[in-house]
């Protein structure tokens, strides 16, 4: 991606010296280096992360001026579009052949070896269109009814219907809430704490 071998030695030292110690009843426990590089909530680790994600983002950009891959068009005019990032998932969008799919299978493994980043199987999943033939969609077939962050992934010509449910609890768990010495910040605080291990349960 361009950065001089200074930063990139540098960040890897960020990465790799890093070590935690347990404090139990006001004592300092023994030193543990981690083996994964640094902890999640270290500050440093959502920038690290973004860079991957631009890293992969690019390659699979690539890959469709290559011709490897193709996208899909929202109309005849617009530019194809392969993949879509949102927090720590990727949605990739391609046609649904055996070539297609082999090489977006080569990049991801590519990608791994040299980040480190690894692909869970087990929480990915696929969405056929009507076109495709029953035969081909045996492994991680996502289903009509499947959420994300609790909310529908695919809706009906009712949209309405769709997200009822998930309306209907929420009026639930905010119904005989109330109080008047709450100023505008702190109800959307209290709405946030309540609301979200709801919204963000799959």
């Amino acid at each position: 991606m361009g950065f001089c071998s200074e930063w990139c030695n540098m960040i890897h030292q960020c990465i790799s010296t890093t070590n935690s110690v347990v404090l139990l009843n006001g004592s300092l426990g023994q030193k543990l280096s981690p083996t994964r590089g640094i902890r999640q909530e270290d500050p440093l680790s959502p920038y690290l992360f973004i860079l991957c994600m631009e890293a992969i983002s690019r390659y699979l950009s690539l890959a469709q001026r290559k011709g490897l891959i193709h996208g899909i068009k929202v109309t005849n005019d617009s530019p194809p579009i392969n993949h879509l990032l949102f927090v720590d998932d990727c949605l990739i969008l391609g046609n649904a052949n055996l070539i297609e799919n082999k090489n977006i299978l080569k990049i991801f493994t590519e990608f791994s070896k040299g980040s480190g980043e690894l692909i869970n199987f087990q929480k990915s999943g696929i969405f056929f269109n009507g076109k495709v033939h029953n035969k081909f969609q045996k492994v991680w077939k996502i289903k009509l009814d499947d959420k994300y962050l609790g909310a529908p992934l695919f809706t009906n010509t009712s949209k309405i219907a769709c997200f009822e449910p998930m309306v209907g609890k929420i009026v639930s768990r905010l119904k005989g809430w109330k109080n008047p010495n709450l100023n505008a910040a702190g109800r959307g605080v209290l709405i946030n704490l309540l609301l979200n291990p709801f919204l963000y349960t799959k």
